[in-house]
């Protein structure tokens, strides 16, 4: 998997990116300001999955925020999910869940997580046998 910005590296703008609009005034931006920003994972499931993938990044407790900054965060968060309706987050945890729930486990721990193909660039899926 690699991600990075669309086609920044071509001096002049290609007729079709095969992007979105919103990822080709990113890619035209960063290619007049020379900014590169990319990842690569490489790897290979045991299994085929059985669902939808998932990048996530996820943590134990909540971060302790000032009321201004949680607010913030709050709608930064609600502005993401409105642009991408399968973002999914979790701020709580578990300090909104009631006891019962706590003992139980019902709850989320705080975690913001978007569907694989909706958060990356490109994604190349090769078969057993071929070159990447």
């Amino acid at each position: 998997i690699m991600i990075r910005t669309c086609d920044a590296d071509e001096k002049e703008e290609p007729q079709a990116t095969g992007g979105t609009a919103s990822n080709d005034i990113v890619s035209n931006y960063l290619r007049k300001k020379k900014r590169r920003f990319e990842i690569q994972f490489q790897f290979k499931f045991k299994k085929a999955p059985d669902s939808q993938l998932f990048l996530s990044c996820g943590y134990e407790d909540p971060v302790q925020l000032s009321l201004l900054s949680k607010t913030s965060l709050g709608a930064a968060m609600k502005f993401c999910k409105m642009k991408n309706p399968t973002f999914c987050y979790s701020l709580s945890g578990k300090e909104n869940a009631s006891e019962e729930d706590k003992k139980e486990g019902n709850y989320e721990n705080p975690h913001f997580s978007f569907p694989i193909e909706t958060s990356l660039d490109r994604i190349v899926i090769t078969k057993e046998g071929e070159k990447p």
